[in-house]
């Protein structure tokens, strides 16, 4: 009888806990959040630049009791973004100029989630910085030249595929451009001179002129 009794209370101890208790909210209260980290680096938080046209990835490691949750990520009309959720890997191309704080969400079944983000800035195209230095040299007939030296210069955007295309120099105004010195050696006379140096890259951007004063005994 006392079995009987103990019995009963215990499946009334049970029914009342299923009638009263959501079981799926039992659970959610063992349930952690999901955690996302890129890689290597672990961080929640990614910041970055991107030329237009061309797409960055970021590899992406997601922790939590479920194995197939996959990032949800704002769609914008200044960029498009893939996700390979099986290699996890994030794939960004950018295509119009912007600064742009990309959300990534990662929601578990119980609405649990982690949020990180790509701070990202795209651009079209940085400008060719010129740089020149110089050589003043005399034959032996006491001939006078100057030797332009442009090969410092550099593309700002060199890392996105930026390269120098064309070298226009000056002597007291007089231009020579080349698309193929980064020298240029001409004859120059006694007395006071401004030569300067611009230089274009391969989006089609000159860079400001470089002027410097030389003068030539």
């Amino acid at each position: 009888m006392k079995i009987t009794l103990f019995t009963g209370f215990l499946f009334l101890g049970i029914l009342s806990f299923y009638r009263c208790t959501d079981v799926h909210d039992y659970w959610e209260v063992q349930d952690n959040s999901p955690h996302f980290k890129f890689l290597p680096s672990q961080a929640d938080t990614v910041i970055d630049s991107l030329k237009v046209s061309q797409t960055n990835t970021y590899k992406y490691s997601i922790i939590d009791e479920e194995t197939k949750l996959v990032p949800k990520i704002q769609k914008s009309t200044n960029y498009q973004v893939t996700v390979d959720s099986i290699n996890q890997i994030i794939s960004l191309k950018a295509l119009s100029p912007t600064h742009s704080l990309i959300v990534i969400k990662v929601i578990d079944s119980f609405g649990k989630t982690a949020i990180s983000i790509i701070d990202i800035v795209i651009f079209s195209n940085l400008a060719p910085v010129a740089i020149l230095k110089y050589n003043i040299t005399k034959d032996a007939d006491n001939n006078s030249f100057v030797k332009f030296i442009a090969s410092d210069s550099y593309d700002m955007d060199k890392k996105f595929g930026g390269t120098i295309t064309n070298y226009e120099y000056s002597l007291d105004g007089n231009l020579v451009t080349t698309s193929t010195l980064s020298t240029l050696t001409k004859d120059i006379s006694q007395g006071n001179h401004t030569i300067s140096l611009r230089v274009k890259d391969n989006d089609g951007t000159w860079s400001n002129s470089t002027n410097v004063d030389i003068i030539v005994n």
